[in-house]
């Protein structure tokens, strides 16, 4: 009796934050093999990504053959208390705001452990969801790629995928502009 093998394509994923991430990442992929075993993705995450650079992103993964884009930046828009808060993201006017930074600074000295466990708890709670849906749409992944010089954001989405490879990328010189 003979078993017909099956090879399973290898889940390839690009947590993207920009555009020239997704012809970074297809040079760095086709690189390391052929596209024929593989299954690749590019897994928007940033939130404050606007319509246009989606949209690049979405023409730029067509024209280099990506098998599936799926946007996962509104995950941490539902979130907006997380850890993840930079001045970038309080630009979303979704943060408590403070009369002045004597509060702020009063609040958060008084309620220190509190803070630290919510955002202990939002950190779980948005890393699981990101397993489910990731696990849901694309299945085991095998190899990741995200940007060099990655931020918090992207460190929550790289650590969801203990078992992958990781492949850093070069995201261009904006990351090294003062």
């Amino acid at each position: 009796m003979t078993f017909d093998s099956v090879e399973r394509k290898i889940n390839r994923v690009l947590f993207c934050t920009s555009p020239l991430q997704v012809i970074n990442a297809r040079t760095a992929m086709d690189y390391n093999g052929a596209k024929e075993h593989c299954n690749d993705v590019v897994v928007i995450i940033h939130p404050l990504l606007n319509e246009n650079s989606k949209s690049m992103i979405n023409d730029f993964a067509k024209k280099m053959n990506f098998d599936k884009v799926i946007d996962l930046s509104g995950l941490i828009k539902k979130h907006p208390n997380s850890y993840l808060n930079s001045p970038g993201l309080q630009a979303l006017g979704k943060l408590k705001k403070w009369p002045n930074s004597d509060q702020t600074f009063f609040y958060k000295i008084s309620n220190f452990k509190k803070i630290v466990l919510n955002r202990i708890h939002e950190y779980e709670e948005l890393s699981k969801n990101i397993i489910t849906l990731l696990q849901d749409e694309i299945g085991v992944i095998d190899e990741i790629f995200f940007r060099m010089k990655y931020a918090n954001l992207d460190l929550l989405f790289i650590n969801t995928q203990k078992k992958a490879i990781r492949y850093s990328i070069e995201d261009g010189f904006g990351d090294y502009i003062p």
